[in-house]
């Protein structure tokens, strides 16, 4: 997202939930936030799946949002299984591909 030309700023110590509530929206809006990415993935063998989701901190609605996920082939750990399957690099790229589509340019501040 950064290459795209987003200011992103990592929020890992702090709970995702807090921040998407009406006053954690409120308080990110006044900070000069504009939106959050929240992210949720499963998986057994690395990342099976993810859902990203952009929620905007002015309307608190989602403006963008990618359901994600890897591919397979053969049984489990196979060698079909392991040239289908993305590293979680891969699957970023792919996810933050997706997101562009949907999210207006970055704006330059």
């Amino acid at each position: 997202m950064t290459k795209r030309g987003y200011v992103v700023v990592d929020t890992r110590e702090t709970n995702t939930m807090s921040l998407l509530t009406p006053q954690g929206l409120a308080a990110l809006k006044e900070g000069g936030i504009e939106a959050v990415v929240s992210v949720s993935s499963t998986g057994v063998r690395g990342v099976d799946s993810a859902i990203v989701t952009v929620t905007s901190t002015t309307t608190s609605g989602t403006v963008g949002g990618v359901s994600w996920k890897n591919g397979w082939g053969g049984m489990s750990e196979s060698t079909t299984d392991a040239i289908m399957r993305k590293g979680l690099t891969e699957a970023a790229v792919e996810i933050v591909q997706a997101l562009a589509q949907q999210l207006p340019p970055a704006s330059r501040k």
